[in-house]
Formats: structure tokens, C-alpha cells, sequence
């Protein structure tokens, strides 16, 4: 399970750390998108293969704050408030 961020512009994706992650994830802030006004489940779970292991779980659209700048995503409701 990944335990940092992950920028993937390839993907177009952020990838976090959920609350639903094990004790790997001890330590680290995660993504709960039960706390988010903006969170939108998309049904669709994930997994992306990497040398090391495979990173799985849940898809999510949310605003995410990077730098004092904030993301929306594509297609968003939210998006005419960039």
C-alpha cells in the first residue's frame, strides 16, 4: 500500500493514502473522503503496478490543495470556480 502521495501526470491522478489503509500506512496523514464537501465516489475501484508491489483501491474526484493552489478535477461542478 502506498504511504505517500503519488503525482502521476501520466494518469492525470493523485493517488493517497485512505483511512481503509493497514498499519503500512501508520504514521502518515490519509484521504478520507467522508470529511470532503467535494468528494464524488466514482464506483470504479483501481490498481496500478509498480517493480515494487501493486497499489489498489477506491476512485474519488475531489478538490486537493498543493502548494496553496488548488486542483479541480476535470468536469467538476466545481470547476467554473477556478
Amino acid at each position: 500500500m502506498i504511504r505517500e502521495p503519488l503525482l502521476n501526470p501520466s494518469l492525470h491522478s493523485t493517488v493517497l493514502p485512505s483511512v481503509v489503509c493497514g498499519v503500512s500506512c501508520d504514521g502518515h496523514n490519509k484521504y478520507d473522503p467522508s470529511t470532503s464537501s467535494t468528494a464524488v465516489n466514482l464506483g470504479r475501484p483501481f490498481v496500478l503496478a509498480y517493480l515494487t508491489g501493486d497499489v489498489e483501491g477506491e476512485q474519488f474526484a475531489d478538490n486537493v490543495a498543493i502548494g496553496g493552489y488548488t486542483v479541480i478535477p476535470m468536469g467538476s461542478d466545481h470547476e467554473h470556480e477556478r
